[in-house]
Parts: structure tokens; C-alpha cells; sequence
């Protein structure tokens, strides 16, 4: 999914917004209030920090995760 609602920190208005798919975003320009968004400590980009999705390059590393989980369930049920 590269399409998420960011919600603007400064003024509380939802904007729907086109993530990046090749790079983590740490700021961006509010389209209500012009203010500049920045990464929550914790969170590799705004998208993780203040939409209703998780950027890609954590979706990916998620699924590789649970990808890895599934193996480890499934060596110990051998």
C-alpha cells in the first residue's frame, strides 16, 4: 500500500498522501497549515509517525518478519 492518511500533529487535518516507496520521509509540509511535520523519535518516517499506514520499507520488513516466524513455527512441527 503506497497511499495513506497522514494526520497533521500541528492542526489535526487528515490528507491523503502518496508514500514514498524507496526511501523513508522525515519531514513534510502540512497542506492546511503549511507547518513542517517531523519524524516522531522512535519512527523511521513521518508516514509511521502520523498516518493510518506504516510506510512501505516497514511494511516490506514486517512481512519479512512474519515470513521468518512461519519458518521457525514450521522447523519445530518437523
Amino acid at each position: 500500500m503506497t497511499k495513506a492518511k497522514l494526520t497533521c500533529p500541528k492542526c489535526g487535518k487528515d490528507e491523503y498522501v502518496e508514500m514514498p516507496t524507496t526511501y523513508c520521509q522525515i519531514f513534510y509540509k502540512c497542506g492546511f497549515c503549511s507547518k513542517m511535520i517531523e519524524t516522531e523519535d522512535g519512527f523511521c518516517c513521518v508516514f509511521c509517525s502520523y498516518s493510518d499506514v506504516r510506510c512501505p520499507y516497514s511494511q516490506k520488513h514486517d512481512e519479512q518478519i512474519r515470513t521468518f516466524r512461519m519458518d521457525i513455527i514450521n522447523v519445530g512441527k518437523v
